[in-house]
């Protein structure tokens, strides 16, 4: 089946994206931005300890929100409900309301999604042509369920180098602009965006179940890398080995949400991750107790090395 694309622009999603990656320890290309996000990151979470609010739960629901609810009134309802329940939400919507609707907005000011024109059909061309046929080769490697049949794109300007897989609203934060100088010709924007909308299944029960010691969406992303890695080399847009893996992890890490750059040690997962492939793709065994395995070993990277695996990967290590 056809892989079924929509597209918006989230310019009204790039103050709450900026301040998430705020949040996480990111640093923005410009202080004069960063700075009154700062302050409102502390009146937010002047709230959130007041209500026994978690950022993580918080930032999860309100960045892929944001992007189709701009009313600050419904926005802190909606939050408030995935978050704290809706009794809470009746009760303290209002207030977080007031502080929703304080966010510097300057970061949004840089660019529109809508002005990019021509240069922004071009890429959503280019998607329409060759995503859909990468994600399948992708689910061959994988599983046929664990890539979605549709998904969301949100573009955002160029702000964080940065793209966001959000699957409990089966969305994508995407920023579109020039390619920067400094990332690696060896990942191609296309290749980045199939990884991400790749993510967007695996917190369906028979994958998400299966996961027990990290966060669902952390441990998908790491999944999803080497079947797209191995797609891409199927169609000469990539090469998967080691080495790709280890530029694509540190170019790619998002700067927000579960899989942010600053949760885990990116050259001790790469290690793992390789080393799981390699079992994975000699043994094929199905994707759900693949992901067990890719997790457990995550979690005790110190039990296993590329000469010590385990015959299945489903066994207790």
């Amino acid at each position: 089946m056809p892989l079924e694309l929509s597209w918006c622009d989230g310019t009204a999603a790039q103050p709450f994206r900026a301040a998430a990656a705020v949040a996480h320890g990111a640093v923005l290309p410009d202080e004069a931005l960063a700075a009154p996000l700062r302050r409102w990151i502390e009146d937010l979470n002047e709230l959130m300890v007041c209500w026994g609010l978690l950022p993580e739960p918080l930032w999860y629901h309100l960045v892929p929100l944001s992007a189709e609810v701009v009313q600050p009134r419904v926005l802190a309802e909606l939050v408030l409900r995935k978050t704290l329940g809706y009794a809470a939400a009746a009760s303290r919507a209002d207030l977080l309301a007031v502080v929703l609707g304080a966010i510097p907005r300057a970061v949004a000011g840089r660019a529109s999604a809508a002005a990019w024109g021509a240069d922004m059909q071009a890429w959503r061309d280019r998607c329409a042509a060759h995503l859909g046929r990468l994600l399948a080769d992708a689910g061959r490697w994988s599983d046929p369920e664990a890539i979605p049949q549709a998904a969301q794109i949100v573009l955002c300007p160029r702000l964080l180098d940065s793209g966001e897989a959000w699957c409990a609203y089966n969305r994508v934060t995407w920023e579109h602009g020039e390619q920067q100088e400094d990332r690696p010709a060896a990942l191609p924007d296309l290749v980045r965006l199939a990884w991400l909308v790749a993510q967007l299944n695996v917190d369906v029960p028979r994958f998400a179940e299966r996961i027990r010691h990290r966060p669902v969406p952390s441990c998908g992303a790491l999944a999803m890398l080497p079947p797209v890695l191995q797609a891409a080399a199927m169609q000469d847009l990539a090469v998967c080995d080691r080495d790709t893996l280890a530029q694509a992890l540190g170019a790619w890490r998002p700067a927000l949400g579960p899989c942010a750059a600053g949760h885990s040690a990116a050259h001790e997962e790469v290690d793992v991750v390789w080393d799981w492939w390699q079992t994975q793709r000699a043994g094929q065994f199905p994707w759900p107790v693949a992901l067990e395995a890719l997790d457990r070993m995550l979690a005790s990277p110190d039990r296993w090395s590329a000469a010590e695996e385990p015959a299945h990967p489903g066994a207790t290590p």
